[in-house]
């Protein structure tokens, strides 16, 4: 009970965030006490972050490489997160994918979500890009795709993010 009551009074007087668990359960880890909510987040991998996505997740490069893709994005897209596959450039994947509308119809390059994001535009939810693809085992994807530019605070383009969903499964 001291010991609660001196957490609580570090908490009242630091004005942190209590992440605290029952002393009664032995299962459960020891209390932590944050600063901030920023504390905490910076606790947890970016990676794991991403991972715990049920939408398929890319981030790439400024150059267009993929830096990471999540299980959910290997999954879909039969994809492979091996370095050799990785250093593809946009262009040699999106040859690779064949995006097309729904009547066979190639997309211009022009359009192709990473061409997008990397010259500073946002694909929202309100517009996103659906696309026909053609997955490295074969088979055909109908996927909507968002994302954004993942820039410094000054604007410069470090890279960008995109997140794929597939529109068959819904």
């Amino acid at each position: 009970q001291m010991r609660n009551e001196k957490l609580m009074a570090r908490k009242n007087h630091h004005n942190t965030s209590e992440y605290a668990t029952p002393d009664s359960d032995p299962t459960r880890p020891e209390p932590v006490t944050y600063t901030s909510d920023d504390a905490l987040l910076a606790q947890i991998p970016l990676t794991s972050v991403l991972e715990a996505m049920p939408d398929a997740v890319g981030v790439y490069h400024q150059s267009g490489c993929l830096l990471y893709l999540n299980g959910a994005a290997r999954k879909l897209f039969q994809g492979s997160d091996e370095p050799a596959s990785m250093r593809r450039s946009w262009r040699e994947r999106f040859e690779q994918l064949q995006p097309g509308d729904a009547d066979g119809k190639s997309q211009p390059i022009e359009r192709w979500h990473v061409a997008r994001l990397l010259k500073g535009e946002t694909i929202t939810s309100d517009q996103p890009l659906e696309v026909y693809l053609t997955a490295l085992n074969g088979s055909q994807r109908h996927v909507s795709i968002t994302g954004a530019p993942i820039t410094t605070p000054d604007g410069k383009i470090l890279g960008a993010i995109a997140v794929a969903r597939d529109l068959e499964e819904q």
